[in-house]
């Protein structure tokens, strides 16, 4: 079977994969994650919690005045922790060098997060992937949790990134 040869090549010792049983256990295995993923998806996600990220990055982008005092933070994937720092970066700068491109960023975000936002309240979290667990809308969930992060955190938002803090 190509399975059990592939796992002899890989010279694991020991390697529980080598057998015939193995090779069922697999199937049973992989059967698993679909059986549990029919009933709740693997990810975390909170639909009050996510609208309520989108609202609120939403009155930011457009110059609001938030209070987020009490808004907790978390950040649902640990890819997103690098591309939130990266936004940070970028629209920190932005807000000091090039008021012009904050400006655009501003624009683009809100018109993007507009756009997703009646499909992100009629969405089943236990049947469909939120927004914030896409890996195809990291640019998108790093700028509203960014935005959020930049207001509630002004000048520790680089220390609090890069630790991992809660947030």
């Amino acid at each position: 079977m190509p399975f059990i040869e592939l796992q002899r090549k890989k010279k694991v010792s020991p390697n529980p994969y080598i057998t015939r049983e193995s090779y069922l256990a697999t199937i049973i295995h992989e059967f698993g994650h679909i059986y549990y993923n029919q009933h709740k998806l693997w990810w975390y996600s909170n639909k009050k919690e996510n609208l309520a990220y989108l609202e609120t990055a939403i009155k930011l982008f457009k110059g609001e005045k938030v209070n987020i005092d009490n808004l907790k933070i978390k950040i649902p994937s640990p890819w997103l922790w690098s591309e939130i720092f990266a936004f940070c970066s970028e629209y920190y700068a932005a807000t000091i060098f090039w008021p012009n491109h904050q400006k655009g960023i501003n624009r683009t975000s809100l018109a993007m997060i507009q756009r997703t936002i009646l499909g992100e309240k009629e969405k089943d979290l236990d049947r469909q992937n939120s927004l914030f667990d896409e890996k195809k809308s990291l640019h998108l969930v790093a700028a509203i949790l960014g935005k959020i992060i930049l207001h509630k955190y002004p000048t520790s938002w680089p220390q609090i990134l890069i630790k991992k803090q809660v947030l």
